[in-house]
């Protein structure tokens, strides 16, 4: 959990909002497909196939696991960015009334079939951005959980909506780093997205004081597919993509599982959990 000295002390003087927002724009998912010329998308359409590789990657495993231990089965959950269902399916099986928020296209008919063939009767799938979706329309939900969904220029302006259509619980999902953060930057000089600290200090700033859990998951994926996805986000192109390669393969970073050529990846997810028991009624915020 994380500690009281990562709070923005000087959180009056300095805009996490304002940064968020520049850091999205030189190196957010949006200006990464820019650069190799990719539609949005498109690139969830791909993204569905390389969830089916990852299926083994541990997520959203343990995360998912704390949730539950918090459900009632009188709850109502909101999920935005609910994308295939790996949270909005499983929650469904305990609460009354799951409503899940996914503006792609891809996304929304992936998340609708599998809760077709899961027999999922309790959800209620809204296509649609966050920054779109009125309060009024969906009202105040016990869990109000986002993960992994946040390219959102206006993140004060969202996380605040968010705040507000929580009665029990916030809980945000966000990216901690990965063991290839480093090299990616000193190599080929790529620039990570925001991670989760921005989003940490900015709930701050709105006057809510937040829990941070981080946990690492430790999985294979093939070298293949791994460029692949490099390609598309953080943009890679074929030199970088060789550049990476050559500096694993130097330092022992790829091994063989069945004669196939992978990398054994550590990816670090934040949770930030917001228990409004502890400030009462959230109106009083």
């Amino acid at each position: 959990m994380i500690s009281d000295s990562h709070y923005d002390t000087g959180a009056n003087h300095f805009d996490w909002g304002r940064a968020w927002q520049e850091h999205l724009q030189r190196s957010g998912l949006r200006a990464n497909l820019a650069r190799r010329g990719i539609c949005e998308e498109e690139f969830w359409r791909r993204y569905d196939e390389w969830q089916q590789i990852l299926r083994r990657s541990g997520y959203p495993g343990e995360i998912l696991e704390r949730i539950l231990q918090k459900m009632e089965r009188h709850f109502t959950i909101l999920d935005i960015g609910a994308g295939a269902g790996a949270f909005a399916l499983p929650l469904a099986g305990i609460a009354r009334l799951v409503t899940a928020i996914e503006p792609s296209r891809s996304q929304v008919s992936r998340l609708t079939e599998n809760a077709k063939a899961m027999q999922v009767k309790n959800l209620t799938v809204i296509e649609s951005p966050w920054e779109d979706v009125s309060l009024n329309e969906i009202g105040c939900h016990d869990i109000v959980l986002a993960a992994y969904c946040f390219q959102m220029e206006d993140i004060e302006g969202a996380l605040r909506k968010m705040c507000l259509a929580a009665r029990r619980y916030l809980v945000l999902v966000h990216t901690a780093g990965h063991e290839l953060v480093q090299p990616m930057r000193d190599i080929i000089g790529m620039e990570p997205g925001p991670d989760y600290i921005y989003l940490y200090n900015v709930l701050h700033r709105l006057g809510y004081r937040a829990d941070v859990t981080i946990l690492t998951r430790t999985y294979r994926i093939p070298v293949a597919v791994q460029m692949e996805m490099f390609r598309h986000n953080p943009g890679l192109d074929e030199k970088q993509c060789h550049r990476l390669l050559d500096w694993l393969e130097e330092n022992d970073g790829i091994s063989f599982r069945e004669g196939v050529p992978c990398l054994e990846r550590h990816h670090r997810d934040a949770v930030i959990w917001i228990d409004y028991d502890q400030y009462g009624s959230r109106n009083e915020l």
